[in-house]
């Protein structure tokens, strides 16, 4: 088995050996070889208690299916040689932007709790088409019901209670066009975390999110490689709450990568 599979103590285990009912195993498999994701993982503040980086777009949070080696999990906790490493909030693979760590096992579900608890404070830019119409009516919000089933790409609106809001406060003119059409800067701020949320609400604004693949139709399969020169346009950039240790409040900020350049 060359050492892939080790008990609860990590001693390699041949296959002869006798176990008793309920012992743990640990099966340790090679991971299939994955293209290197473009781009910096940046850090943005560092304590004792939690890392906050800058994720790139097409890099995955954690380990799941094809995505292993080439997540912000794996490659922080090998770089850090720290193994209890761990995110504390979801972050889209498509989407960029800050991402927070809890560095120990001990500190990790006071994190969490605050997201759970709809206690931290979001804000994201996204590039999509001007419209002048939308513009007009900013702020606005929007408010449903977002469902994602397993097994499928999109996410979709059902009838039912709401789970899921977002205020979009106004617009920022760029240099930038996509497919012909005239971009803006959207500021977004969602009030819940649903999967998707974001770029499912400015897809049924009209606007959707530049790069978007899944939305409002699907132009690429799970399977498919993924292209670095379109990436999704949509950023986390800014994080604030007050800490659940210190009760401080605190803000961590950021900029979209697209920042600065013309955009095509």
């Amino acid at each position: 088995m060359d050492g892939q599979v080790v008990d609860g103590r990590g001693r390699t285990l041949t296959g002869a050996e006798n176990l008793e009912p309920g012992t743990d195993v640990w099966f340790y498999r090679m991971p299939a070889p994955e293209t290197p994701v473009p781009g910096d993982l940046r850090r943005i503040y560092e304590d004792d208690r939690i890392l906050v980086v800058h994720k790139p777009p097409f890099l995955a949070t954690t380990p799941k299916g094809r995505h292993i080696t080439q997540t912000v999990t794996t490659i922080l906790r090998r770089s850090l040689s720290n193994p209890q490493l761990s995110p504390v909030h979801r972050l889209d693979r498509l989407t960029e932007g800050l991402l927070i760590l809890a560095k120990h096992e001990q500190y990790r579900g006071a994190y969490q709790r605050l997201f759970e608890a709809r206690a931290v404070e979001k804000r994201y830019k996204a590039l999509a088409p001007f419209d002048p119409a939308v513009a007009s009516n900013l702020p606005t919000t929007i408010s449903n019901r977002i469902v994602k089933n397993v097994g499928t790409l999109q996410a979709h609106v059902e009838d039912g209670e709401s789970n899921a809001t977002t205020a979009v406060h106004g617009i920022k003119p760029v240099c930038a066009q996509h497919s012909g059409q005239e971009v803006g800067e959207y500021d977004l701020r969602p009030a819940t975390g649903k999967t998707h949320q974001l770029r499912l609400h400015m897809a049924q604004m009209g606007i959707a999110i530049c790069n978007d693949p899944l939305y409002p139709t699907v132009t690429t399969g799970a399977d498919e490689p993924d292209d670095y020169n379109s990436p999704l346009r949509l950023c986390c950039t800014e994080l604030s709450f007050a800490d659940p240790i210190s009760g401080t409040p605190v803000k961590f900020e950021t900029t979209p990568s697209w920042r600065d350049r013309c955009y095509r």
